[in-house]
């Protein structure tokens, strides 16, 4: 359950219920990692243990066009994205804030595509699946109408 406020407040499937300074975080694959990735207002992500203790800053950017998936590799590393098209997927590792580009993503045809609301991954990252939203349109031309 999250609840709005100054702080994000969890009580998922977690053994116990932790308050963290937070405005957004990534719930993906919450399930397979010790950590919950936060940012703070100012997009500054930090790790937050699950089992409490001190969050560990992490030092890695994200750009304005920029957004976390969530977790990827068994949580080694987070997966970033871009709101535009193709959509450019970038794999951070969470050891060294290295940038990797991971993969490039359109659709096969871009007519009235708009943009891709939801993309996952399989665990290893080979297979992908997304929704596309798109706008179409007809136009018709009259010719001798009076």
């Amino acid at each position: 359950m999250l609840r709005s406020g100054h702080g994000l407040h969890l009580s998922l499937w977690l053994p116990s219920t932790r308050t963290c300074g937070c405005r957004r975080a990534s719930l993906e694959r919450l399930a397979l990692t010790k950590y919950l990735l936060a940012a703070n207002g100012n997009r500054e992500y930090s790790l937050y243990p699950i089992a409490g203790g001190e969050p560990q800053k992490m030092n890695f950017e994200v750009a304005p066009d920029e957004f976390v998936m969530g977790f990827f590799d068994g949580g080694k590393s987070v997966l970033l994205r871009t709101r535009t098209l193709p959509a450019k997927i970038t794999r951070v590792d969470l050891a060294t804030d290295r940038r990797q580009p991971f993969k490039e993503i359109a659709p096969a045809d871009p007519a009235g595509a708009q943009s891709i609301p939801s993309m996952r991954f399989s665990g290893d990252g080979k297979s992908y699946a997304y929704s596309l939203s798109r706008f179409l349109s007809d136009l018709y031309v009259v010719d001798g109408l009076k």
